[in-house]
C-alpha cells in the first residue's frame, strides 16, 4: 500500500512534488504559489501528509480571520490541519534533510550556506540563517552544531547575501547567482580590489565603491560592455567565499572526526 506525501515550496522557484515510493513530480522554474499545479496533483493521487517548506510561510496570514493562507487553501479543498507539517521555520534543516539521505553517505557533516533562512525566534530582532553546520547520523538524527546568524538590521551579508548585491550591481536578477560563478573563471587576482569579506560576513561598501552609478541597462546580453573589472570582482567574490566554505569544512571535519560532507542551499 503507497503512502503518498504532497510537498510544497510555495516562494522563489515554487515548486511541488508528490513522494510515492520514490516517484517524484515537479515543477516550474522560478514560479511562485503553484496552486494550479497542487489542484492537478490532489486530482491525480490521494495525498495522505502535506509539508510546506520555504521561508517563513506562517507570515502568510489572511487579513480578516488571520488563518494562515497556505492552511486556508488545503482547508478548502479538504485537508484539515492535522494533515499538514510547515517547516518554514527549519529553512536551513530542509535544505540538508534533502541533501544528505541523496548522498548516499550513512553519516556526514552538512553544511548549509543560502542568502537567508528562516527567523530566529527573538523579541525585537531581525536575526535569520546565514550559514549552518548540522551533524547528519540519520535521516531522522540530523542536528545542528554551529550557526553564522545575520541581523536584517545592520547591513551586513553573508556569503549568499553577497552574491545577491553583486547581482543588483551587475543588473542581473537576485536569484542570478550561478551567473557570479561563471563570470568569476574569466576574472583574475586585482590588487585594487580590497578583501571582500571579513569575519565571514561583508558589507555592501566592497562593492558599491565601484558602482556609483549602478547599471541600467541589461550589460551583461553585451559582451563588449563587460570589463575586466566585473570579472576580477566575481572572481575575488567566488574565490573568497570559497575560502570560507573551505575553513567551515575543515573545522567540521576537525570536530566530528567525519571525512563525508555534504553541502546544500543556495550557495551549494
Amino acid at each position: 500500500m503507497s503512502y503518498n506525501i504532497l510537498g510544497v515550496n510555495p516562494f522563489h522557484n515554487g515548486s511541488i512534488c508528490v513522494l510515492s515510493d520514490g516517484e517524484r513530480l515537479t515543477r516550474q522554474k522560478y514560479d511562485e504559489l503553484p496552486f494550479k499545479s497542487i489542484l492537478n496533483i490532489i486530482q491525480k493521487y490521494k495525498i495522505d501528509a502535506i509539508a510546506i517548506a520555504g521561508i517563513n510561510t506562517t507570515n502568510l496570514i489572511t487579513p480578516i480571520s488571520q488563518e494562515n493562507l497556505l492552511f486556508s487553501f488545503f482547508r478548502k479543498l479538504g485537508f484539515p490541519p492535522s494533515f499538514i507539517i510547515d517547516y518554514s521555520k527549519n529553512h536551513h534543516l530542509t535544505h540538508i534533510s534533502m541533501a544528505f539521505p541523496n548522498s548516499g553517505f550513512k553519516e556526514a557533516v552538512g553544511i548549509v550556506i543560502d542568502s537567508g533562512g528562516s527567523s530566529i525566534d527573538i523579541p525585537n530582532t531581525y536575526y535569520t540563517e546565514a550559514d549552518s553546520i548540522f551533524l547528519c547520523k540519520s535521516p531522522t538524527q540530523i542536528k545542528i552544531i554551529s550557526q553564522n546568524f545575520l541581523d536584517g538590521m545592520s547591513k551586513v551579508f553573508n556569503i549568499g547575501h553577497s552574491f545577491e548585491k553583486l547581482c543588483s550591481y551587475f543588473n542581473f536578477g537576485s536569484l542570478d547567482g550561478g551567473k557570479i560563478m561563471g563570470l568569476s573563471s574569466y576574472g583574475n587576482p586585482n590588487n585594487n580590489i580590497p578583501p571582500l569579506f571579513k569575519d565571514n560576513n561583508t558589507t555592501p561598501s566592497p562593492f558599491k565603491k565601484y558602482f556609483l552609478d549602478g547599471y541600467n541597462t541589461e550589460w551583461h546580453s553585451n559582451e563588449s560592455k563587460i570589463t575586466d573589472l566585473e570579472k576580477d570582482l566575481a572572481w575575488k567574490l567566488q574565490t573568497e567565499s570559497q575560502t570560507i566554505l573551505g575553513n567551515y569544512v575543515e573545522k567540521a571535519i576537525q570536530e566530528t572526526k567525519l571525512n563525508n560532507v555534504v553541502i546544500a542551499g543556495g550557495y551549494g
